[in-house]
């Protein structure tokens, strides 16, 4: 309860915060401060081993995307916003990764907080060129439990996760958990 309490703030209170500041020519970065007392470090639910949940997702103009329709390949789903400052970070990490593995392995940028024009001005500003998906009411994130920004899922062509890591990915991160995912590298 207290866990979905903390993501519904938090992703209410960024998507309030990334709306407002769609002016802005680069938003300001994100940093959360535990209040005094908070002994609690918010985590994600374990999703190794279990089937993504089916629900709709949308994309920048507004087409609806089933989660059930991504897995024509192996996918890597990555959970972010433009206020995370390791998100900004590892976007370009995994638009190289993207392009290194095209044609094999897919990756799905899931944002759950920005509106459709700043996800695709931060996007663009970083050269991103892979699919990018909007999670507007949080329905993915509620449902497979993610707290953490960013978060990224490593998910077979049955749909079943296989990896899931918290917070920034390096190059040799994205390879290895390809390589151990996927059984490709």
């Amino acid at each position: 309860m207290i866990l979905a309490a903390v993501v519904v703030v938090s992703v209410g209170g960024g998507w309030i915060w990334s709306a407002t500041s769609d002016n802005d020519p680069e938003p300001p970065a994100l940093t959360l401060v535990p209040q005094p007392g908070d002994q609690t470090i918010p985590t994600n639910a374990a999703n190794e081993g279990t089937p993504l949940p089916t629900v709709d997702l949308f994309s920048a103009n507004g087409d609806t995307v089933s989660t059930a329709d991504l897995f024509t390949k192996p996918v890597v789903i990555n959970f972010w916003f433009s206020t995370c400052e390791p998100c900004r970070r590892e976007m370009p990490v995994l638009q190289e990764a993207h392009q290194e593995w095209e044609g094999e392995v897919d990756f799905i940028g899931v944002n759950p907080q920005d509106n459709p024009e700043g996800a695709e001005k931060f996007a663009a500003k970083y050269g991103v060129d892979y699919q990018l998906l909007l999670d507007r009411n949080g329905v993915l994130v509620s449902e497979i439990g993610v707290s953490t920004f960013p978060t990224t899922l490593f998910v077979n062509t049955a749909g079943n996760v296989i990896l899931q890591y918290a917070g920034e990915l390096t190059a040799e991160e994205i390879r290895t958990g390809i390589s151990k995912a996927f059984g490709l590298g």
